[in-house]
């Protein structure tokens, strides 16, 4: 099962990495939402329940962020981030645990903002969480995605965001 959930794992980073360097928020959110899945199959092949049950109540939480503002859209992402809190003290294993909860806290709350750049910024600080969580689970495809996330987004930072910012102040 190791071998089928680095490949997993591979094919979950490479949709990742990409989302970040699409331009509108949505496009970010729905690719990264799909990269999910492959995660939430890596993790159960790992047998790395906690990243699964929080990566897979985070994909719900993203289907909901894309919609358009609707009334009950902000209780129901705190009905799930709520069971995201009981499920990883329920599967709590070890200290390395916590560092899946974490990460997807942070991607939670990135998604809850509407600017690209504040996305990428808080998807950024959710990396190292990804990349301890899995050396610690020898999703050695993933650790190396989180890296190379980690390069992308700050890339497309610079792309679409800084990059940007130095025109506005050079003009």
């Amino acid at each position: 099962m190791l071998y089928i959930g680095n490949i997993l794992g591979a094919i979950a980073i490479l949709l990742f990495v990409c989302s970040f360097q699409l331009k509108t928020r949505k496009e970010i959110i729905v690719l990264s939402t799909i990269s999910r899945l492959f995660y939430v199959l890596q993790y159960i092949c790992l047998r790395a329940y906690t990243g699964a049950i929080t990566d897979f109540i985070a994909g719900i939480i993203s289907v909901f962020v894309v919609k358009p503002d609707k009334n009950y859209k902000k209780v129901i992402v705190l009905f799930l981030y709520i069971v995201i809190v009981i499920s990883s003290i329920m599967l709590y294993k070890n200290f390395f645990s916590i560092f899946s909860f974490f990460a997807v806290t942070l991607e939670i709350i990135a998604i809850m903002f509407k600017k690209e750049k504040t996305v990428r910024m808080i998807s950024l600080l959710a990396q190292p969480c990804w990349l301890i969580y899995n050396c610690y689970y020898m999703a050695w495809f993933s650790a190396l995605g989180n890296i190379i996330s980690i390069f992308s987004i700050v890339f497309a930072l610079y792309r679409y965001d800084f990059k940007k910012i130095q025109k506005n102040t050079c003009n």
